[in-house]
């Protein structure tokens, strides 16, 4: 009998995964930071003997991209633990707190766009700590609208809703947001989106994407093109010089109306970032190719998507 009982639904969302890192993130809160990411690390070993099937499509993942899956486990796990180990304690962050978290840099560009006055759309992926980011950018006096994608388990999702709202940032529901980001955008508010999430089909769009065709949605371009907000690339990454995150805000990102073509441009934006920290991406979750994978593992069907930009269906 397989052990890979936390089998996802075809949407890719984590339902049975949810439930067991529930009491874990209480555990990684109530814990001493340094033996809160021993704990996390511990958690994200024991999940991945738990989930076959999704370490598999790590795995893959990383070979797709060109990695030794091997080589990079240990790094990849390290920064997740971080990411979770922050997650479980953001409600107990405070301004005061931040610069021993996170330094910031590229502020300026965050308080040019806002001089313009049309809004500001913040673009990431699930690389770094973004979910701290978020929150740090709110107790530094830039609140946000976060387009979320709700989980299913709604005992989870009320928790994280807490979580990512305790700065005084708002969630804005994936599902039919574009009015809501539009009017938002209006106000001269700042939007953040992360551009990696995964799109079922049908999409808008396939773009090449660390050595794969993945599904992606021109949404944030359309938007932008149409509101005239200023776009602006921003990561939170791990430091190591530094032993914290690096908040930075890129320049603005020049949209150019053409959404497709911006569309690619972002996302090779975020690859060269992928490529410069591959540590530091979410692969054990693959957030944009889960719906490929799902496919692709599967013996005789090979997925219409997921392909390697080397030639031939993988």
């Amino acid at each position: 009998m397989s052990i890979d009982w936390l089998r996802e639904p075809p949407n890719g969302a984590l339902t049975g995964v949810l439930r067991c890192w529930r009491p874990a993130l209480y555990s990684l809160r109530a814990a001493p930071l340094p033996v809160a990411l021993r704990l996390a690390r511990c958690y994200l070993h024991l999940a991945s003997l738990m989930m076959p099937r999704r370490r598999r499509r790590t795995v893959r993942s990383l070979e797709l991209a060109g990695y030794d899956a091997e080589h990079l486990e240990k790094s990849v796990i390290r920064s997740t633990a971080r990411v979770y180990a922050a997650f479980a304690r953001l409600n107990d962050l405070t301004a005061e707190q931040v610069p021993a978290w996170i330094r910031v840099e590229g502020e300026e560009h965050y308080w040019e766009a806002k001089a313009r006055g049309r809004g500001v759309v913040l673009a990431s992926g699930h690389i770094g700590n973004w979910e701290l980011g978020a929150y740090a950018c709110a107790l530094l006096g830039k609140q946000l609208s976060l387009v979320v994608r709700p989980y299913p388990d709604e005992a989870y999702e009320a928790w994280a809703a807490l979580c990512r709202m305790g700065s005084g940032n708002r969630l804005i529901a994936q599902s039919g947001a574009a009015l809501k980001i539009r009017a938002a955008l209006r106000r001269n508010e700042t939007v953040a989106m992360l551009i990696d999430a995964n799109v079922p089909p049908p999409a808008d769009l396939e773009v090449d994407f660390l050595g794969a065709r993945v599904r992606a949605s021109t949404a944030l371009a359309r938007l932008a093109a149409r509101t005239g907000a200023t776009v602006l690339p921003i990561f939170v990454l791990w430091s190591e010089e530094h032993q914290r995150y690096t908040l930075c805000f890129h320049p603005p990102f020049p949209i150019a109306g053409v959404a497709g073509e911006d569309t690619r441009r972002l996302y090779a934006l975020l690859e060269s970032q992928v490529r410069r920290h591959p540590d530091q991406w979410f692969w054990i979750f693959d957030p944009c190719w889960a719906w490929p994978y799902d496919e692709a593992l599967r013996p005789g069907r090979p997925s219409p998507v997921l392909q390697s930009t080397r030639g031939g269906v993988e």
